[in-house]
């Protein structure tokens, strides 16, 4: 319960398997930083996003999207 509430609390929670990354965006957007950040840091968040990630990533599904890990001896 208490990772729930975390999760929910930093817009980590995806109720959705079918959410796509775009998708993700403009709800963590209007839901969890529309009134917590001044409108320039909107704007920037905004500009990244259509810049680095949305061509890529956006139509993926979130449940799809996988980290990579790599150990560096």
């Amino acid at each position: 319960m208490t990772e729930l509430r975390y999760k929910l609390e930093h817009g980590a929670f995806v109720a959705s398997s079918k959410i796509t990354v775009e998708e993700w965006f403009k709800t963590w957007m209007e839901q969890y930083k529309e009134n917590q950040v001044k409108a320039g840091t909107i704007i920037s968040y905004t500009d990244y996003f259509n810049i680095y990630i949305k061509e890529g990533l956006g139509k993926k599904k979130l449940v799809d999207i996988r980290g990579t890990y790599s150990e560096t001896l």
